[in-house]
């Protein structure tokens, strides 16, 4: 009796986690089924009402058990509808471990068995997704890259253009002669390309991060 309101307890837990995760991520969840309110400040808790009566039997609160976990399992499929679990593998992909309050708990022989939202998916969805998810990923990647690329480029093509268009007509030198008097102004160009670099590979993946935390 004791374990089962126990379970109880924690499945009351998870499912406020659950809300309270898909209220806070970057993909707002609509028309969730079944619907539940927000709780107010220093109120009782609106799950309570499934069942906090005190029946005494066992075979009610394992059925409210089996409720919670219908309801959490309703909830988290209105969240895979719009495409959640895509971030949430890209996530996982960036090595990010879910916190233990932001899963969600399945019965099994009357234990509590902690799962994640990507663990939760079945196989043959959970493959799909995946292949997807890393498909979305690898195009990620190229992009920045090439967006990098171009802009180090731009940058490196943009110096040297306003150092020669600045410097040129005042000195009324060729460019080889002017690289060979002051070779050092050429290479301050270089230097500051791999600090440019470093500072938009560490802000583009500063971004990829907080997008899912």
């Amino acid at each position: 009796m004791q374990k089962l309101k126990s379970q109880n307890e924690n499945l009351r837990k998870t499912l406020r986690n659950t809300l309270r995760w898909i209220k806070n991520s970057r993909f707002p969840v609509k028309n969730l089924s079944p619907s539940l309110p927000a709780e107010p400040p220093g109120q009782p808790s609106v799950d309570s009402e499934i069942s906090d009566s005190e029946c005494g039997e066992c075979e009610k609160l394992k059925e409210n058990n089996f409720v919670l976990v219908e309801i959490n399992r309703k909830i988290l499929a209105e969240y895979r509808a719009v495409k959640a679990e895509r971030d949430v593998l890209l996530s996982k992909s960036h090595n990010f471990k879910a916190s233990r309050g932001f899963g969600y708990l399945t019965s099994k022989d009357d234990d509590i068995e902690l799962m994640t939202l990507v663990d939760a998916l079945p196989v043959e969805e959970r493959t799909t997704v995946g292949e997807e998810a890393k498909a979305r990923e690898k195009r990620e990647w190229f992009m920045g890259v090439g967006i990098m690329i171009a802009s180090v480029l731009f940058l490196v093509i943009g110096l040297y253009a306003v150092c020669f268009s600045e410097m040129m007509p005042y000195t009324g030198i060729g460019v080889l002669d002017w690289l060979k008097e002051d070779w050092y102004y050429s290479c301050l160009v270089p230097a500051l390309v791999p600090l440019y670099f470093i500072f938009m590979l560490w802000q583009w993946t500063s971004t990829q991060y907080f997008r899912y935390a």
